[in-house]
């Protein structure tokens, strides 16, 4: 990560007046602009904020109060120093923000209302070409991934906005996955299932829509196929089922106006008491499926129950979700104390060998092959090889202390912050985490989105020790701990970190750990080789 590159040619105008602009340019007392000329590519320019508007189809639609405050405080005290990036379609005269920066542009709106400061009416600007409207929420989709925590449904909305964007509607979520991937968005197939389920499925919840999670939408996926197949349907008409769906939420979301967050065990009981006085039979018990329970420290860690995945059928949202089951390979009780060539070293509670009845990986070959990676056996050898690839790429960028192994995640590990001491005597580095290797930041960033690690906060976080400081980061953002280990530990990834390591990487063996990993992940997601 560097700063922005300022290019030889700075234009700093009215764009309308002629007259030159303020010697000091965080605040010009030039006008605004009336009518915006043709800029150069990546021309800088001080922008009058009534010339650009904020970006009409922003994926992030909820605003969170605190980073609002504390952004506001910030831009009030010392204005916008990093410049936005600006673009303008087609047959306009105005410009739009291409690349993030909407808050920034809207609080100095506010704070030139508010105080009729002209300080307040510019803002450093970049203009970029534009190329298409997937371009521009490509581009608006990874900024907020980078720099905000973005509610689940305001990600699953971009996202399917941006299926529909590409024309990829009625394609397999392996397919939507592929085309994401060469856009720079790591997105699961699995992940784009839960998106496309929510929008389509859950959007009559209307304002509750706001309290989905990544584990709440699984549990009504599973809810809303296990009754669509349920033997009492008795060939309903082809829009039976769905119209009882659509009104059972409405009339939910009706009863709950008040309601701050979404009661997933109230809403399952609301739709399985309808379907049941629609299509009588004994009522069922309803509750929350097991791996939605919360894990209490010192009591046994839940076992996730097993599902059957076939997100790659034609049917992209008739499947069940592809959940997880617990990895025979390792006990909830047992810990890894570390990794090498040779192998985990494990130990159980009592510091007796952990027993297991998968092989374990000392063997097996020291390093996992590709011919190994295709062909898993099972689902959990599946996982549990892209846990030994992983664990490589850590080790060869010197973060194999941030592997923690725990055999319910999805892939078998989750990514602790790493510990990094600054060097005095080592070279200046943008990130603490730069210190251990050049790919170090690259790497866990890498698998802390290919793993899903992001969603952790409602569906996984249980499983992660109440000691751990990625999780007392991300449960407490309000105290700033997170965006601290942000800014100062682990910076940000490159969204296209993939295609330039495959096209310019000169290091030979972390090229074969990533091409084994990518192929193991697929292999695994997509039930066959790429």
């Amino acid at each position: 990560m560097g700063g922005v590159k300022i290019p030889k040619r700075i234009i700093m105008t009215n764009t309308g007046t002629g007259e030159k602009p303020a010697n000091n340019l965080t605040s010009p007392s030039f006008p605004m602009s009336s009518a915006p000329k043709k800029y150069e590519n990546n021309a800088i320019m001080q922008m009058s904020i009534y010339d650009i508007d904020a970006y009409d189809n922003n994926p992030r639609k909820h605003r969170n109060p605190q980073e609002w405050g504390e952004l506001k405080d910030s831009i009030r005290a010392i204005l916008v120093q990093q410049p936005i990036k600006i673009t303008k379609r087609p047959g306009t005269d105005r410009y739009i923000v291409a690349a993030g920066g909407n808050s920034r542009l809207q609080i100095l709106k506010e704070l030139h209302e508010e105080t009729g400061d002209d300080k307040y009416k510019f803002i450093p600007s970049i203009f970029v070409e534009y190329a298409d409207e997937s371009d521009l929420l490509v581009k608006h989709i990874l900024e907020n991934e980078q720099h905000y925590d973005v509610p689940f449904w305001d990600k699953a909305c971009g996202y399917v906005d941006l299926v529909k964007s590409l024309s990829l509607t009625g394609e397999t979520h392996r397919a939507i996955s592929d085309v994401f991937i060469t856009r720079g968005l790591a997105v699961s197939h699995a992940k784009i299932g839960e998106f496309l389920f929510a929008v389509n499925k859950l959007s009559f919840l209307e304002h509750l829509c706001q309290y989905l999670s990544t584990y709440k939408t699984i549990d009504l996926r599973k809810l809303f196929n296990d009754l669509q197949k349920s033997e009492l349907l008795e060939q309903p008409t082809p829009d039976e089922f769905e119209v009882f769906w659509s009104n059972s939420l409405k009339d939910f979301a009706e009863e709950q106006q008040d309601a701050t967050d979404l009661d997933i065990k109230k809403l399952i009981a609301h739709i399985e008491h309808g379907f049941y006085k629609r299509w009588p039979a004994k009522p069922r018990t309803s509750k929350v499926p097991e791996q939605a329970q919360i894990h209490k420290k010192g009591q046994p860690t839940t076992q996730l129950s097993q599902h059957t995945s076939n997100d790659d059928d034609d049917d992209s949202l008739g499947q069940s979700h592809g959940g997880l089951n617990a990895a025979k390979a390792f006990t909830p009780a047992t810990q890894a104390t570390g990794f090498n060539q040779q192998g985990f070293v494990r130990q159980g509670v009592e510091g007796e060998a952990a027993s297991h009845a998968s092989p374990s990986p000392a063997e097996s070959a020291a390093k996992p092959t590709m011919e190994q990676a295709v062909v898993p056996n099972s689902r959990d050898e599946g996982r549990f090889q892209i846990l030994q690839y992983a664990a490589l790429m850590l080790d060869h960028v010197n973060l194999g202390a941030c592997l923690q192994v725990e055999a319910n995640m999805p892939y078998m590990f989750w990514l602790e912050v790493p510990q990094i001491t600054l060097d005095p005597m080592g070279p200046a580095v943008p990130f603490l985490i730069d210190q251990c290797h050049e790919n170090a930041r690259n790497v866990y960033w890498f698998l802390l989105e290919m793993t899903g690690q992001h969603d952790f906060q409602n569906n996984y976080m249980h499983l992660i020790p109440d000691d751990s400081e990625y999780k007392n980061a991300q449960l407490y953002r309000t105290n700033g701990e997170w965006r601290h280990i942000v800014e100062h530990v682990i910076g940000t990834g490159d969204p296209n970190i993939v295609q330039s390591w495959l096209m310019y990487s000169k290091d030979d063996e972390f090229i074969r750990l990533l091409r084994g990993f990518l192929e193991a992940y697929r292999t695994l997601e997509g039930g066959h080789e790429l």
